[in-house]
């Protein structure tokens, strides 16, 4: 790329403890964004594979890349990789969250992994997981994970797993992101709208409420309180508690196939798009 990102398709971002930005790419590893320069690592870096999933930084400091060939841990100097050779559930990572018990959770395709530390434990469709592949997972307030599965939404409190499927109200089974707002509605990104959730009820939006497209693949909350919704193809819908409000390429957006959206710490929307690159929205 001209500018020094890595890939047009970004399917992660992040902004770790220094407030550098981390784009991960579909083909060509990660790039590290100072304000001014990019510098982009691959598997000749050490990381695990060029395919970047999932981004996350520990409370240590470390930051672990999901790639499609395991998970790699970054101390600043090095990666050193984990698969399933070291007992992780399949080496495909899609996405990574630390608990309040500073645990790390690995979503895969083959399940979920827990890794305190020193071994991982994997939970799959056998244990209560909703599907084997975990393609979101999110903490809420009251300590609770939920999974983003293809078989529906699952909450694990510690001891057990429970499904919420399309019989219990949910958009639809295939779930591609789980976010918890400001006010504690947890809203489900799927592939037939977008579901918030009460903590009795499901409530759903779809392309007929003024959603841009049925596939959701990415939620974010601005400093106004409003909602957005990176879609698989209709471009980005913002959300006000009334109305939504889309963008897309024509307002400038980068592509209208929008896979991960991150708000940085000074309150910039950064939108990660399939073949346009990374759109930044001031407001």
């Amino acid at each position: 790329m001209s500018n020094g990102l890595a890939d047009s398709e970004v399917k992660s971002i992040y902004q770790d403890q220094q407030g550098f930005l981390w784009f991960g790419t579909d083909e060509s590893g990660v790039s590290r964004y100072d304000g001014v320069t990019f510098t982009t690592f691959t598997p000749q870096d050490g990381l695990a594979h060029r395919s970047i999933r999932a981004i996350f930084q520990d409370g240590a400091g470390y930051l672990w890349f999901g790639t499609s060939g395991g998970v790699s841990r970054y101390d600043g100097a090095e990666f050193i990789t984990f698969t399933t050779a070291e007992g992780l559930a399949n080496n495909s990572v899609r996405s990574i969250v630390q608990d309040g018990d500073g645990t790390l959770w690995f979503g895969t395709d083959g399940g979920v992994s827990r890794y305190d530390g020193q071994k991982f434990t994997t939970f799959t469709t056998a244990e209560g997981l909703g599907g084997n592949s975990v393609r979101s997972i999110t903490q809420d307030g009251d300590g609770a994970l939920w999974f983003g599965t293809s078989g529906g939404i699952s909450r694990y409190d510690g001891g057990e797993f429970a499904t919420f499927t399309t019989q219990d109200g949910l958009a639809h089974n295939s779930v591609n992101f789980a976010f918890q707002d400001d006010e504690g509605y947890l809203w489900f990104g799927t592939d037939g709208g977008v579901s918030r959730y009460d903590g009795q009820v499901f409530t759903t939006f779809t392309t007929g409420n003024g959603l841009a497209h049925h596939r959701v693949e990415s939620i974010v909350q601005d400093d106004e309180g409003r909602l957005w919704f990176g879609t698989d193809g209709g471009g980005v819908s913002q959300y006000d508690g009334v109305t939504f409000t889309t963008f897309t390429t024509q307002d400038g957006l980068a592509s209208d196939s929008v896979e991960s959206i991150l708000r940085d710490g000074e309150g910039h929307l950064w939108f990660g798009t399939d073949g346009g690159g990374v759109s930044q929205y001031d407001g």
